[in-house]
């Protein structure tokens, strides 16, 4: 976490996001859940409408879910099938693809965790 940290970049910017989403990653493995979903949130707050939302938007659904919050997991999967599509596929790394790990638009992935989470 700790060179995650160090890196010096404006609120807001791609590089600060990417940052942030791997400290939030290392403690959604962790299993600090409640520490995961506040960096996740925080990224969905501060990025303009774009891929690093999405994809903070995705994880913070897997994260609430988690948590069993289902309302606020529904909410967020929500949010993501307001914005723009994002498309990952098999030729992205880990660390840019969502905690779901699918391989899928990020309007059918939302839509399947805003479902999953309702049940």
């Amino acid at each position: 976490i700790s060179r995650y940290e160090k890196v010096q970049a404006p609120e807001g910017s791609v590089p600060w996001a990417c940052a942030q989403m791997r400290i939030g990653r290392t403690y959604y493995n962790g299993k600090d859940y409640e520490k995961a979903a506040e960096l996740y949130r925080s990224v969905s707050e501060v990025m303009t409408n774009g891929s690093d939302k999405v994809r903070a938007l995705l994880d913070l659904t897997v994260t609430l879910r988690k948590l069993e919050q289902r309302e606020k997991a529904i909410k967020a999967a929500s949010s993501v099938l307001a914005l723009p599509n994002v498309e990952w596929n098999d030729r992205m790394f880990e660390h840019f693809s969502p905690l779901t790990r699918s391989l899928a638009h990020s309007h059918v992935v939302a839509e399947g965790l805003r479902q999953a989470s309702r049940n």
